[in-house]
């Protein structure tokens, strides 16, 4: 099994292109949420290069499964038997797949003004953008070219979450005597994608 294989996307659904090295289409990459498997140059071992056989093994389902490859009470029902899990199968040529783009993960922050609380909390818009669950990572704050806070974050593809970021009193001090914040975000995907963005905001006094 391939390293960190298969990379599995929104909605628990994977993508993996299987083509030779030279027919890899650009956007096959595990930045754009999608797997790729090496068909290789042997073929069938005995002078074919253009044949080989693949294999899809589902193996040990638990035993409440009721979706499972095993439960198919004769051949022609495996697809009403296991329903969504029932991969799907298509050929295509490299152009056909780089058409579709890159649905590449990113994290972005939002906004342009921070504003602290009474009680030293600043709160972040972030948004996450991605073929995968989550974003998750971390926030640092600096103010005068000092760390002030930081701060984890954990958002789901396609929304924004505020996050909150509680600062100490020195931290409190430093910003009283700033006009603006720069807020660095820095994480990953679940299966590695790494994500940053940098943005500068305003401090908005009370």
């Amino acid at each position: 099994m391939l390293r960190g294989w298969p990379r599995r996307v929104s909605g628990r659904r994977y993508t993996v292109v299987i083509s030779k090295a030279a027919d890899r289409p650009s956007n096959a990459t595990d930045s754009c949420g999608v797997s790729w498997v090496d068909w290789g140059e042997n073929g069938d071992g005995a002078g074919d290069p253009d044949y080989a056989l693949l294999i899809m093994r589902n193996m040990l389902p638990q035993a409440d499964f009721g979706q499972s490859i095993q439960r198919a009470p004769r051949p022609s029902m495996e697809q009403s038997t296991m329903g969504e899990y029932f991969p799907a199968t298509s050929y295509g040529s490299r152009e056909d797949f780089q058409s579709r783009g890159c649905r590449a993960s990113r994290v972005s922050l939002a906004g342009h003004r921070l504003r602290m609380s009474r009680r030293g909390r600043l709160r972040v818009r972030v948004r996450c953008t991605s073929v995968e669950e989550r974003c998750t990572g971390r926030l640092r704050l600096r103010a005068r070219g000092r760390t002030v806070a930081r701060a984890r974050f954990a958002v789901r593809a396609g929304r924004s979450r505020m996050v909150g970021a509680r600062l100490k009193r020195k931290g409190r001090a430093r910003l009283k005597r700033a006009r603006r914040v720069r807020v660095r975000a820095r994480g990953s995907t679940p299966v590695g994608v790494r994500l940053s963005a940098t943005r500068v905001y305003k401090l908005r006094r009370r």
